[in-house]
């Protein structure tokens, strides 16, 4: 009888501590679940940022003066290019879900692009044909995706529009009728790269690298067909952006 007493207590022994190694794993899953859904919350935040770095613009003249008197064209080309000091002020909001990041961006880039060139100094006895382009500031709007490579490290790339106004001339010494001066507003695809590194819960800094691409602009004044093409518009700024925390919102999945 003792020895069926003590195979019937081990058998109970080992069926509770099936219980309990049950109990125990579940306890754990539950743990791991209730971790798993604090992270997949939702943060998000909106951001005013300010900005400054380096900017340079390259821009093709290409120009046709068409002479009725002998019947032929003159062409001429060329390019004129310039670097400026450039800063920014933006306006954004962002979300952080897992290790993925969204946002939606407004700006403002100041700049200060003029250049003035005289691209006659070829030996067909022409006379001069002073040239200038100028664009100082440009309005920006940009979707940014990003993935957290650390907690407190984001790498993104952003497709957005910029919209600046060009101011150019080309002008025929002597032949105002035939000189081109020409203000005018355009808007361009512009892509972003960069990246932000958190300093404190209020505050981010980092860098991005811009570039816009702008269609070329056909021009005729007089005997004068002159084709405008800004080439390079790029931009490299080191940012600062304050971000105002909003309550977390619970992830779906």
């Amino acid at each position: 009888m003792t020895v069926l007493y003590v195979v019937s207590y081990n058998k109970q022994r080992d069926q509770g501590m099936k219980k309990i190694s049950k109990f125990g794993a579940l306890a754990v899953s539950f743990v791991t679940l209730a971790h798993t859904v604090k992270s997949a919350e939702i943060s998000h935040n909106i951001n005013v940022g300010v900005g400054a770095g380096w900017t340079y613009g390259r821009f093709n003249f290409r120009a046709a003066e068409f002479d009725p008197g002998s019947n032929t064209t003159l062409n001429r080309e060329f390019d004129l290019g310039k670097n400026s000091f450039a800063s920014d002020a933006s306006l954004g909001y962002r979300l952080r879900w897992k290790n993925i990041m969204g946002g939606i961006e407004a700006d403002y880039l100041f700049m200060g692009l003029k250049r003035t060139g005289n691209p006659n100094s070829l030996s067909d006895g022409s006379s001069s044909r002073p040239s200038t382009i100028k664009s100082n500031g440009a309005f920006g709007a940009v979707l940014k995706l990003g993935y957290y490579l650390k907690d407190d490290f984001v790498v993104y790339a952003g497709a957005g529009v910029e919209n600046r106004k060009f101011k150019i001339q080309y002008l025929i010494q002597d032949q105002p009728e035939n000189s081109v001066a020409r203000n005018y507003t355009q808007t361009a695809f512009a892509g972003r790269l960069g990246f932000d590194f958190t300093v404190s819960p209020y505050m981010v800094v980092g860098a991005e690298y811009r570039k816009a691409f702008y269609n070329g602009q056909t021009i005729q004044t007089g005997t004068t067909t002159l084709k405008f093409q800004p080439e390079t518009l790029d931009t490299l700024l080191l940012n600062v952006r304050f971000t105002f925390n909003l309550p977390t919102i619970k992830s779906p999945i």
